[in-house]
């Protein structure tokens, strides 16, 4: 009940299916084949966040891991909703994503070395480019 580890264990596992998932239905063939790979790979993403990333984040609320993985997450999932001309969908999760970024760079330090902590900014920066862009 207080480690959160196994609850970002389980986000990355999740959201890794989820990726997977939408990528298999990528490769040529039906779009209404793609696109119910799109959506399950979605769903696996959003349990990702929901039983994952989000139980590590009710035992612990600066969980850098976590804030993390549920930044990648909601980034993912900005990511398709935007491809599938969900613009409002796609605002909505960068804007979560550039939340939980902003909450895990709160505390550099607890994010490992220099290469993560470069890594996690480098993400941030990208979530943040592209939330400016739709605003323009």
């Amino acid at each position: 009940r207080g480690d959160p580890e196994p609850a970002v264990a389980l986000g990355a596992a999740l959201a890794a299916l989820g990726e997977c998932t939408a990528a298999a239905g990528a490769s040529p063939g039906s779009s209404e084949a793609a696109q119910a790979a799109l959506r399950a790979g979605a769903a696996c993403v959003v349990r990702a966040l929901e039983e994952g990333y989000g139980a590590a984040l009710r035992i612990d609320r600066a969980h850098p891991q976590a804030l993390v993985g549920a930044a990648e997450a909601h980034t993912t999932l900005a990511k398709w909703a935007a491809q599938a001309g969900d613009g409002a969908g796609a605002a909505s999760h960068a804007s979560c994503a550039v939340a939980h970024y902003e909450a895990a760079l709160a505390a550099p330090h607890k994010l490992g070395g220099f290469s993560d902590r470069c890594d996690v900014r480098y993400n941030a920066a990208c979530v943040l480019a592209q939330v400016a862009g739709r605003a323009e």
